[in-house]
C-alpha cells in the first residue's frame, strides 16, 4: 500500500508538472505530501521510511528536479522533521492539514532560495 501510493503521487506530480510549471504557486507537491500519508502506516522502527524519501528525492531529482540531490536532502529533512513533530502532536485531520500546507510553503521558499543564490531566478 505504501509503494502504491508514493509510486502514484510520483506520476501524478509528472502530470501536473505537464500542466503547470515546477515554481507555479498552485502545483501541489503530491509526492512531498505523500511522505505525510504514509508516515502512520510506516515500520515502527522508521527504517523504511526514511529508505522511502531516499529514493524518492533522488527519482524525483532525475525525473523533475535538474539539481543534484537537492530534493533528496529536502525529502530527507522533511521526514525527519515529521518524525520529530509527530512525537510531539497527535495525527489527526488538521494537523495534517496545517502540516502540509507549511510544509509546501516551505519547499517553495527552499527552492526559490536555492536558484536565487546559484543565479538562475
Amino acid at each position: 500500500m505504501i509503494y502504491l501510493v508514493l509510486i502514484l503521487s510520483f506520476l501524478l506530480d509528472g502530470i501536473i508538472f505537464s500542466l503547470f510549471s515546477f515554481t507555479d504557486p498552485i502545483s501541489p507537491l503530491f509526492t512531498m505530501l505523500s511522505l505525510l500519508i504514509i508516515y502512520p502506516y510506516s515500520d515502527t522502527t522508521k527504517k523504511v521510511y526514511y529508505v522511502c524519501p531516499l529514493v524518492l528525492g533522488i527519482l524525483y531529482d532525475i525525473a523533475y528536479g535538474n539539481s543534484l540531490f537537492l530534493n533528496t536532502l529536502i525529502f530527507l529533512g522533511y521526514s525527519y522533521l515529521l518524525v520529530k513533530i509527530f512525537k510531539i502532536f497527535t495525527i489527526n485531520f488538521i494537523n495534517v492539514l496545517i502540516i502540509s500546507n507549511l510544509s509546501i510553503v516551505l519547499y517553495r521558499t527552499i527552492i526559490c532560495l536555492f536558484m536565487h543564490i546559484i543565479g538562475i531566478m
